[in-house]
């Protein structure tokens, strides 16, 4: 009876293995450039950090979570911001070098330190 659970779960495991489903991670940390309404802070350093679960071959969806920091020419003045959002993602090709279409939507938490 044994033998036949064990061989029971071993077929289920290569089965289930052979799925589509893959999780990836990534982080990425490097310089921020103030643009737009900005102009007055200096260059930031901030991270980012994203989590994708691919439902096939080709689509996933996941979540972006970040930080930056600016600062000035002023001690006490800074700012930053974090943007959290809901990312899909759809590969259209499966070659070395992937082309993708993609959208988020989430928000962005704004704060400026006086």
């Amino acid at each position: 009876m044994k033998k036949i659970r064990i061989i029971t779960l071993v077929l289920l495991g290569m089965i289930t293995s052979a799925g589509y489903s893959q999780i990836q991670l990534g982080v990425q940390v490097g310089p921020q450039f103030p643009m737009g309404n900005m102009d007055d802070f200096n260059m930031g350093i901030g991270f980012s950090g994203t989590a994708k679960y691919f439902v096939t071959e080709e689509a996933a969806f996941g979540l972006n979570l970040g930080f930056a920091r600016f600062g000035t020419e002023y001690d006490d003045v800074s700012a930053s911001f974090m943007p959290i959002t809901a990312l899909f993602e759809y590969n259209l090709s499966s070659n070395i070098f992937v082309p993708y279409l993609g959208f988020d939507l989430g928000g962005y938490n704004y704060t400026y330190h006086f």
